[in-house]
This record gives C-alpha cells, structure tokens and sequence, in this order.
C-alpha cells in the first residue's frame, strides 16, 4: 500500500494535494485572519480568483479593517488584494 503523507496546513487539518492554488491560498488567508487573535475578523469572508483576493464583509473599525489586509498580505504576498470589508 502506497500512503504518501497529507500535507497539513497551520491549523493541523489534513489538506489533500489536490487542492486548487486557489483553495490553499483562501485557506492561508483564513489562518493569518485567525492568527491575528481578533475575534471579530472571524466574520470576514475571503474570495480567491487566481491572481486576486478579495475580502469582503463588515468589521467594526478601521483599525481591523487594515488589520485583515495585512494579514491577508502576509499570507498571499504574489496576489492582489481587494479590501471590500464595510466598517460598521
């Protein structure tokens, strides 16, 4: 039986080699977002669509606003980001 090893992100869940680009960028966004300790970007929604990431969603400061995209820049430093967050 040949069992090569998943990959793993971050967060320790298993991810398959098959995953999209795409998909294992939206999940590293998620993790520098969860990594922040800011509760409230929890609710920040991420789209990636190719050489783009998209962020969308409603945070309660400025301050958080500009927090997720550093985050997301982190993650993802090859694509664009779009901050559409809303500041409530």
């Amino acid at each position: 039986m040949d069992h090569q090893p998943e990959a793993s992100n971050s967060s320790d869940e298993p991810v398959p080699d098959s995953l999209s680009a795409n998909e294992r960028a939206r999940r590293a966004v998620y993790h520098e977002l969860e990594s922040t300790g800011h509760r409230e970007l929890r609710g920040v929604t991420v789209e990636v669509h190719d050489d783009r990431i998209v962020l969308s969603g409603l945070v309660p400061t400025y301050f958080l606003k500009q927090v997720a995209q550093e985050a997301t820049r982190r993650a993802c430093l090859q694509r664009r980001v779009y901050n559409e967050l809303d500041v409530s």
